[in-house]
């Protein structure tokens, strides 16, 4: 007996963790901030340690989706940089049209560099 009187709040607890998954979840859907969540789940009562630690998961799951982004973009712009590098040195002819190739996809791979270190750091 004293077996099941473990096991049925922490069977609740889980149950009860759930829900308030899919109710953030529903709330994210709808547009409304972090701030804003959880102001809407203290007004209805939920526990405030649980709110915190799901708070705290939803908040790392942001950051490392900003980080892969950002990290996706620092490779696109470093392979677009490696590219005009070859293009450029290949160039052997002056008046050949690959100014474009050295300034303009030099410039567009260090901007998409510089946004994902951007999207990194913030």
């Amino acid at each position: 007996m004293n077996i099941e009187s473990i096991k049925f709040p922490a069977m609740t607890k889980n149950i009860v963790d759930e829900a308030l998954n899919h109710h953030i979840i529903s709330l994210l859907e709808k547009g409304h901030s972090t701030g804003e969540i959880e102001s809407t789940l203290k007004s209805e009562g939920h526990d405030a340690s649980a709110i915190r630690t799901l708070m705290l998961k939803l908040s790392k799951i942001q950051t490392g989706r900003k980080q892969v982004q950002g990290v996706s973009l620092i490779i696109a712009g470093s392979i677009l940089c490696l590219l005009c590098l070859l293009i450029t040195i290949m160039a052997i002819y002056p008046h050949s049209g690959f100014y474009m190739a050295m300034y303009g996809l030099a410039s567009v791979g260090a901007l998409l560099v510089l946004a994902g270190v951007i999207m990194i750091l913030i």
